[in-house]
């Protein structure tokens, strides 16, 4: 428990990290990117974890060797978290960015900095952005087992979820380097929450379990893939965006705070999801296709980022 509680303390000075750290090493043109990049990163680790920890752990007696239980599989982890926290001491350096007017800034303290964000018009509207996507992200990818048999699938071959983040990383690399090419977050904003809105009605269609199995197989591994695509590449779009606008509030509060918001819905979402051994699955994901529609139409109402429209002129 002491250790669990440890990392639940250490993840969100990580998570919180990204956008501080992009505004002081990178130029504005390619912060969208690294954000993207930081997100690639941990899906990757997501994806290795989930491909690499049954071997570790699952022992086969015709192969000697082969999985080692779940004490050897912990060291493991525990010795790469202690050579890459080593090789981060040892390399990592402040690095700040000479052309950034952002960078330049005097910063609020953390309490009034969430003070400046809670005023802000764009952060009110890009937190319930976050509060109702990234809620759905964590229920949704939650649940792909779940959904996966209301859509016939009799045992979850993990094809839902996997595509999801492969779908992700994906956009993680692509729609971010875009927005920084193209100088715009709002346009992209707006791409990513109308790609959500056929995804996450793929998926509700394939768990109505209206269609043949084989069809609502195919609609499902469709819709998860175009979700992770869009929903996943929104993030990092997102903590930078929220970075711009809610100058001079830190950028980690602001990443902070659109974090604690999607994983309070989160939990809100699964909870609802789950009850009753997932009687109201369908239910609520008809409600997140409504959400996913006044989340589109919430995003029309951003304004471009200033430090977009300066950079343009």
């Amino acid at each position: 428990m002491i250790s669990q509680l440890g990392l639940a303390i250490a993840q969100p000075f990580i998570l919180n990290a990204v956008t501080a750290v992009t505004v002081r090493w990178f130029p504005l043109s390619e912060r969208a990117l690294a954000a993207g990049l930081s997100a690639l990163a941990q899906y990757l680790g997501i994806i290795v974890a989930m491909l690499v920890t049954p071997l570790l752990i699952i022992s086969d007696p015709d192969l000697p060797g082969y999985g080692s239980g779940f004490e050897k599989m912990l060291w493991i982890y525990c010795i790469v978290t202690i050579i890459s926290s080593a090789l981060l001491v040892i390399f990592i350096r402040e690095n700040p960015v000479k052309d950034s007017y952002s960078a330049a800034e005097i910063r609020h303290g953390f309490g009034r900095g969430i003070v400046h964000i809670l005023r802000n018009r764009d952060m009110q509207i890009t937190l319930f952005l976050f509060l109702i996507g990234l809620g759905m992200f964590n229920a949704i990818s939650s649940m792909t087992d779940s959904i996966s048999e209301k859509a016939g699938v009799k045992d979850s071959d993990g094809m839902t979820g996997g595509l999801m983040l492969i779908g992700g990383i994906a956009g993680a690399i692509i729609l971010p380097a875009l927005s920084d090419r193209f100088r715009r977050r709002k346009l992209f904003l707006v791409i990513c929450i109308a790609g959500m809105v056929p995804g996450v009605l793929g998926l509700s269609l394939a768990a109505s379990a209206e269609f043949e199995a084989s069809f609502s197989y195919t609609i499902l591994l469709v819709s998860s893939f175009i979700l992770g695509f869009f929903i996943m590449s929104a993030g990092p779009i997102g903590f930078q965006y929220a970075a711009e606008v809610s100058i001079p509030a830190p950028e980690s509060a602001s990443q902070g705070m659109l974090l604690w918001t999607g994983q309070l819905s989160g939990i809100l979402f699964t909870a609802g999801m789950s009850r009753d051994n997932n009687a109201h699955l369908e239910f609520f994901m008809q409600i997140f296709v409504v959400l996913t529609l006044i989340c589109l139409a919430a995003v029309l109402l951003l304004k471009e980022s200033p430090a977009m429209n300066r950079d343009s002129r």
